[in-house]
């Protein structure tokens, strides 16, 4: 996928596949919000919120239905952080995360860890 809306398409479909209906919404951010994304040096930045904290199994199935490998990214990767709904509506100088995927270097990182 080179097209930075295709991609995106695609994200939201595969990530609403894996929430179903804990999903509350994706933002885009950064570059690709501003107007400003050069795919040869932007990343995407999403931020997922979830009503619902995910299971294991929804975390695993998410790195893999975004990694690079199985939706290459028209820029330098995805940074994706997802989070739960509970965590928006409690600001902190900690907030929690479910997940953390980087697909530039690979990284998935388990907020519960």
């Amino acid at each position: 996928m080179k097209d930075l809306d295709s991609y995106l398409r695609e994200l939201t479909r595969r990530t609403s596949v894996v929430l179903g209906d804990s999903l509350v919404a994706l933002h885009l951010h950064g570059s690709a919000a501003m107007d400003a994304f050069v795919a040869s040096r932007s990343d995407v930045d999403v931020l997922c919120i979830t009503r619902d904290s995910l299971s294991p199994s929804q975390k695993r199935a998410l790195a893999e239905a975004l990694s690079e490998a199985s939706l290459p990214c028209p820029g330098v990767g995805l940074e994706m952080s997802i989070v739960t709904l509970a965590a928006v509506r409690a600001p902190s100088d900690r907030p929690a995360f479910e997940l953390h995927i980087a697909t530039e270097d690979g990284r998935v990182v388990d907020g519960s860890e």
